[in-house]
């Protein structure tokens, strides 16, 4: 009998410490922060330290935690201009590249720096462009980015848009921000179009799926798959194998190796009609061949499953928002069911109300749902295997969905979702997971109190196999969640 308790608490206590490990949250202190202009972000993870940027009127630092998040450093970012429009860091081993852009008056400035394991800027930042963006300048992202899967290779870009015709120009850096290749390459399309994007390869290929619309809804009816020339000057077009349907969204993934692109989306069997299915096909690299398209239908189950009082448009409103490239050539999409409205003009009220102003509002209100997340697993031959569905509420006004959506992170074994699950009364953290069989798992990570902070799920990063940090804000503060399972 005395054994057999033993063994009994032994159990408890191993059991006990898993589910302490798979929901440990630890916060970094509080610091100032105005949410209404600062700016913020999760630079990334080299070795034992965690770096997150913040900007506090014309101020920028660079903070460097601990794994308790304790605050080890904090380095003053003096050569960035006082007015950053955006900012993109990626990290590796030993060092942070940043891409950051100013707006000055009528021209755009894009720069890169190089930050050593500690922080510190190691020789000059470098101009790439300049660009005139009209005679009252912009505030915004003017370039874009794609960063390859193993980081060997950073596309920047910028791209010149009419109707029927893009200019991408660009430039193709290795990890230490020096220049490979400068890109200067057209695409003239035979009616309007859609792009997807980019997608640069650890090879240095550079792909790009582009959609001809059709319909009233956008819809697709054709489209081509861009590759770059190896002297980045021209654009190789391979016809989309579009089979007699109508394309919606479309994403655009690399395998590991990048020796293979899986392309996927939404179709529709009308130009104007409902979500019929999921579309899909895959580029081969090494014979420069697409496969043939590929589609699967929703059936009546999967669309019951949705909740949907309309089964017909069960899917309408679900947004790609990850396609996950398997192993054996398979992948896993997850989509995630978004509703923008509008109604008449009063005070916005909700859960997180505080971090907008009730007044100064037009004659309408913008409303954000942001509910059930759905993942779909596909073999290489297009079968389905599995669905799961994560469910979620999330309901909020004139905030752009600041604290809606969700973290994803990728622990090469399941699928995590980290969520705030609320709406105008209540909110609490979630945190689903997925394994490769479909078996889903949630938990609530009610790690503290009622002035615990508000977390920003879509803006966290996974920063190591199973470690996710996550921004959370607190009235006139902001710290960071280290979030590990």
């Amino acid at each position: 009998m005395k054994r057999l308790s033993f063994l009994l608490i032994l159990l408890f206590l191993l059991l006990a410490g898993n589910g302490a490990q798979a929901q440990n949250v630890v916060y970094s202190p509080y610091q100032k922060f105005d949410h209404r202009n600062g700016d913020f972000d999760v630079a990334g993870r080299i070795g034992d330290r965690i770096f997150t940027y913040r900007s506090s009127g014309d101020n920028h630092y660079l903070d460097a935690w601990d794994d308790s998040m304790n605050l080890k450093a904090t380095v003053v970012l003096d050569f960035f201009p006082a007015k950053v429009s955006a900012v993109r860091f990626v990290p590796y081993a030993d060092h942070l590249s940043v891409l950051y852009q100013t707006t000055e008056r009528n021209r755009s400035v894009l720069y890169t720096a190089l930050l050593d394991a500690q922080g510190l800027l190691q020789g000059r930042p470098m101009q790439l462009e300049e660009t005139k963006t009209g005679i009252f300048g912009g505030s915004g992202s003017f370039y874009e980015a794609a960063v390859s899967e193993g980081k060997n290779y950073i596309l920047v870009y910028r791209m010149e848009e009419s109707r029927k015709e893009f200019v991408m120009n660009g430039w193709l850096l290795n990890a230490r921000l020096e220049k490979v290749k400068t890109i200067k390459a057209t695409y003239k399309a035979e009616s309007s179009y859609r792009r997807g994007d980019v997608v640069v390869t650890d090879q240095g290929a550079v792909y790009l799926p582009v959609l001809r619309i059709a319909g009233v809804k956008d819809y697709a009816d054709g489209g081509d798959l861009l590759r770059m020339d190896t002297a980045a000057r021209r654009f190789t077009a391979l016809p989309l194998p579009v089979d007699n349907h109508y394309l919606s969204t479309i994403f655009m993934r690399a395998s590991g190796a990048g020796n293979q692109l899986v392309i996927a989306g939404f179709y529709s069997d009308a130009k104007n009609g409902q979500y019929d299915g999921v579309y899909f096909t895959s580029f081969d690299a090494a014979t420069g061949s697409l496969a043939p398209i590929r589609t699967w239908q929703f059936d009546e189950r999967l669309r019951t499953a949705t909740g949907a009082r309309n089964l017909k448009r069960a899917f309408n409103d679900f947004d790609m928002k990850q396609l996950v490239v398997r192993k054996d050539g398979g992948f896993v999409l997850v989509a995630e069911n978004t509703i923008v409205t509008t109604r008449a003009a009063g005070s916005p009220f909700g859960f997180y109300s505080y971090y907008y102003t009730p007044f100064g509002y037009g004659a309408t209100i913008r409303e954000y749902y942001f509910n059930d997340i759905v993942a779909l697993s596909f073999s290489p031959t297009g079968t389905l295997e599995w669905n799961s569905f994560v469910r979620k509420q999330q309901y909020s006004q004139e905030d752009g969905g600041r604290f809606s959506s969700f973290a994803f992170l990728n622990t090469g074994g399941s699928l995590a979702m980290l969520f705030n699950d609320f709406n105008t009364r209540r909110s609490s953290i979630q945190l689903a997971a997925i394994d490769a069989s479909g078996h889903q798992e949630v938990r609530s990570l009610a790690a503290g109190q009622a002035s615990d902070p508000d977390w920003l799920p879509r803006f966290g990063r996974q920063t190591a196999q199973r470690e996710l940090i996550v921004p959370c804000l607190r009235r006139g503060e902001i710290c960071f969640a280290r979030v590990t399972f």
